[in-house]
């Protein structure tokens, strides 16, 4: 997965773009609807909605939704062949990873906390030929940070991780 990602809110791109600034905004995001396609053909792979207000997470795959509502204690789930929903109680397994689910970065960055960031991380913007450079479109930007091999060789990570 690529934490590359938009900052379209409370960021202005004249300005130099610290993590810090990054992690803040998405704390102090309320809702947010992610998708992620597959990187060999650009098909949709899934998509997850996150409300921290309602305390709901929704994943979407090419089987079945999945809905789990903490402040309900509900789960459902439709399944996309017949369009049948279940709904059950939540399972108390799931109560703990749902809940740093939807009060995480969204695994928009690959970090949950900024404690956690390697020193001298750093954000590099992504230019677009066909973007004006004042343009008000969404900014992409890059995590990049670096990492010390056994041998002290420096392997170079582009927001990648695994």
């Amino acid at each position: 997965m690529i934490a590359a990602f938009a900052l379209l809110y409370n960021i202005s791109s004249a300005k130099a773009v610290s993590v810090g600034q990054v992690y803040d905004a998405i704390g102090k995001v309320k809702n947010v609807h992610i998708t992620q396609f597959s990187n060999e053909t650009n098909q949709l792979v899934s998509e997850r909605w996150v409300s921290r207000s309602l305390k709901i997470y929704m994943a979407k795959t090419s089987k079945e939704t999945v809905l789990s509502d903490l402040s309900k204690g509900i789960r459902k789930v439709k399944r996309n062949d017949t369009g049948q929903i279940e709904t059950s109680d939540l399972p108390q397994e799931f109560v703990a990873s749902i809940e740093s689910a939807i009060s995480s970065s969204f695994g928009l960055v690959p970090f949950n906390d900024l404690t956690n960031l390697p020193a001298g991380a750093q954000w590099q913007r992504e230019t677009d030929e066909h973007q004006e450079p004042d343009s008000k479109l969404a900014n992409i930007y890059n995590l990049i940070w670096s990492r010390k091999l056994y041998g002290g060789a420096i392997f170079f990570i582009n927001g990648e991780y695994s």
